[in-house]
């Protein structure tokens, strides 16, 4: 596996300096830049900071209750929702890639 980057931030999610830093890091502005998770309360501080959203939904991982988690994908602020049902993180680089077409 390949990557361009690794970043140190002196900080834990959900401090918005952890994402603003990464931001700053790689010399973009934030709404340059997208979170992946599973766990919607990063997604929330992420979204909070600029980032675009993408949610993997992992069995037992969300801290969040249900409804609350419904109640999210239902307002819509995650940009990219990936079910539990679907391939994880190969679905949501599909849908990326669609995304950057359009």
């Amino acid at each position: 596996m390949c990557f361009d980057y690794f970043l140190t931030i002196n900080r834990y999610k959900p401090n918005p300096k952890v994402y603003l830093g990464a931001a700053k890091k790689l010399g973009l502005q934030p709404e340059e830049c997208g979170m992946v998770a599973a766990h919607l309360k990063d997604l929330e501080a992420a979204r909070a900071c600029g980032f675009h959203t993408v949610y993997i939904e992992r069995a037992r991982e969300e801290a969040w209750e249900e409804d609350k988690v419904a109640q999210t994908k239902k307002d819509g602020w995650v940009d990219v929702w990936v079910t539990k049902d679907e391939n994880g993180f190969i679905t949501a680089a599909e849908r990326l890639g669609q995304a950057a077409r359009k």
